[in-house]
């Protein structure tokens, strides 16, 4: 959730590949960087990149904005959950 909040006011997010749906949220390169898990070179040669490079995080933010108002939406995230549901029910 933290990931989308971050997202919801602009900012790309340095995160860890965890495998728990974090590489669909924040898509790498698009809306932040993903980095191996349990590595804290890379965590901050992710930080470091980011913080070093105004233009990428500008364009990361106003990415991660644009999809957090698409993808996230509420009506987005009904309009999922309702197909989800009817191809459950049409099984």
């Amino acid at each position: 959730m933290s990931i989308l909040e971050a997202h919801a006011c602009g900012r790309p997010v340095v995160a860890t590949r965890l495998g728990t749906g974090v590489e669909y949220v924040n898509e790498d390169g698009k809306t932040g960087l993903n980095v191996p898990p349990r590595n804290a070179e890379a965590l901050a040669e992710g930080i470091n990149r980011l913080l070093a490079d105004a233009a990428m995080r500008e364009s990361m933010g106003a990415y991660a904005w644009a999809r957090v108002r698409t993808a996230f939406s509420a009506e987005a995230l009904a309009r999922t959950e309702y197909e989800l549901y009817a191809q459950v029910l049409a099984r």
